[in-house]
């Protein structure tokens, strides 16, 4: 018997499953979402235009394809789909939260996501293409003490101890009075500012790269685990954090959020605040739902196929076996493709796009085992019964 990808004509894969953090090729697919597809883009040319860089949050339920979108927006952005002047310097967090966690740690993923090295690179850049560095720093950062730690920061030999910690205050660490001493700084950096100090120093690397023609842009997966926080000062921290760095003058960085929430009312209190929503701007609230209807569902399956299944290839095993079916829907018959499209919409809190893409491989791994090139509808009963049933 063939392999399970030569039985089922599968183009350059090993299955019918997307994961773009496992390979990032998966990120340019985005099956049955073209409005929304539209919508986000626009919204992020605008971003660029008016706010410098895009700010935006995206919401839906579980399942719904958020991760997805956040790939694919960095699909789209490294792939020239959307329009900028500068190139995408993209960075993926799946955030973690506890109940006490300030700003402070928030702050510290985002910059370890985007990495000691890649900031390094850009003084180091600076400091080859500038003579008089210091003024050109204060210009940046407009402070003192950041720009003695960028100083530090710079990539010499592979780095060493002052490089280690520059990069430590950076990431807004407590420091000792003897090691600020080795960076000929006088404070830990959120030592008196807070939130704000933290954001000065995001957004002043994020100057530093659009010297270096590019633009950092975040892409947050899991943001609803700042909801995890329970603690008054630090959601209060968090709060200032996130409305700062949504404010025009943070124009050097963007971002862009996934919550997991049915609906907006669902969200949690700080993405809900006014002074937040307005600073993002509510348009820029956008909702990755279920597919809301069987011919939603059937879209969705048909790009799913076209991208997947190498139909030219198919449509000679169709012929050569006589099988009843298509190219188009392939290794699908008419009647199966129908009940998986019913199995998927019975419920609308299960029509979800990772749910129909594991009972489509679970489907064809079945079918494959029975020797079958094609899924019945026996399949269909007994991977959807499972799947969106007993789910």
């Amino acid at each position: 018997m063939k392999e399970f990808t030569d039985w089922f004509c599968i183009k350059n894969r090993n299955s019918f499953m997307i994961d773009p953090k496992v390979n990032f090729e998966d990120s340019k697919f985005y099956f049955g979402r073209k409005e929304i597809e539209d919508r986000i883009i626009k919204q992020i040319r605008t971003g660029f235009i008016t706010l410098g860089a895009p700010k935006m949050l995206l919401i839906g339920p579980y399942g719904s394809g958020k991760t997805q979108t956040l790939y694919h927006i960095d699909w789209l952005l490294k792939n020239g789909k959307i329009s900028s002047l500068l190139k995408p310097c993209t960075v993926h967090l799946d955030l973690e939260m506890g109940t006490k966690s300030s700003c402070a740690i928030l702050h510290q993923q985002m910059l370890e996501a985007l990495g000691k090295n890649k900031v390094s690179f850009w003084i180091n850049q600076l400091f080859t293409s500038v003579k008089d560095i210091e003024p050109k720093l204060k210009e940046l950062f407009n402070d003192d003490n950041m720009v003695q730690a960028a100083i530090n920061l710079r990539y010499a030999g592979g780095g060493g101890e002052a490089q280690l910690l520059a990069w430590r205050w950076f990431c807004g660490h407590k420091m000792t009075n003897a090691d600020l001493g080795k960076l000929n700084i006088t404070r830990s950096l959120s030592e008196s500012g807070g939130a704000v100090d933290l954001v000065n120093a995001l957004v002043g690397i994020g100057r530093l790269a659009e010297i270096s023609g590019e633009k950092i842009i975040f892409f947050i997966d899991e943001a609803e685990k700042v909801n995890d926080v329970t603690n008054a000062d630090a959601i209060s921290s968090i709060r200032s954090y996130i409305r700062k760095l949504s404010e025009p003058t943070s124009s050097s960085i963007g971002f862009i959020l996934s919550v997991t929430a049915f609906t907006r009312q669902e969200i949690g209190e700080i993405f809900a605040r006014p002074d937040i929503m307005t600073r993002i701007g509510e348009h820029n609230y956008i909702e990755i739902p279920v597919l809301p209807s069987i011919e939603d569902v059937r879209t969705f399956l048909k790009e799913m196929l076209n991208h997947f299944v190498d139909q030219e290839k198919a449509a000679e095993i169709i012929k050569k076996e006589k099988l009843d079916t298509d190219a188009d829907i392939f290794p699908f018959k008419h009647d199966s493709l129908e009940q998986l499209c019913e199995y998927a919409s019975q419920d609308i809190t299960k029509t979800l796009p990772r749910l129909i893409i594991r009972a489509v491989n679970e489907c064809a791994v079945l079918a494959w085992d029975k020797e079958s090139r094609t899924i019945d509808q026996d399949s269909i009963e007994e991977i959807g019964s499972m799947i969106f049933v007993g789910a």
